[in-house]
């Protein structure tokens, strides 16, 4: 039976070191994408001038996320923020090392327990 929760606690601590090798993985991307992004961004005006490149080359330097607004009325162009996205990306990494946190102390915990209880007696 102990050897089945240790087992368990292990395939939980390594579940959580995946889930955080993978959204940390994905936060950094993220935020260089976005850094990249906004870099270019800032620098394409001083770049590039004209009515054209703000309606249509703006959007391949903004990404997927970006397009040219003109069936709302508001008729320019747009872009949504990406810190929203970052900020659940975060929230997915704090998330996947509370995961390995705990489950790394309900395992040292069972094992202090168990040690202690075979001593006492």
């Amino acid at each position: 039976m102990t050897r089945f929760l240790h087992v368990s606690y292990v395939l939980v601590i390594s579940i959580g070191l995946r889930l955080l090798f993978v959204k940390g993985r994905s936060f950094l991307i993220a935020a260089r994408q976005l850094r990249t992004r906004h870099d270019l961004s800032a620098a394409a005006p001083s770049m590039l001038s004209g009515r054209l490149f703000h309606h249509r080359g703006a959007g391949a330097i903004g990404g997927a996320h970006c397009g040219a607004d003109g069936h709302t009325g508001h008729h320019g162009f747009h872009c949504h923020d990406d810190r929203g996205m970052l900020a659940m990306r975060w929230i997915e990494v704090s998330a996947s090392v509370l995961i390995v946190a705990f489950a790394a102390l309900l395992l040292a915990g069972y094992m202090a327990s168990e040690r202690l209880w075979m001593f006492t007696g």
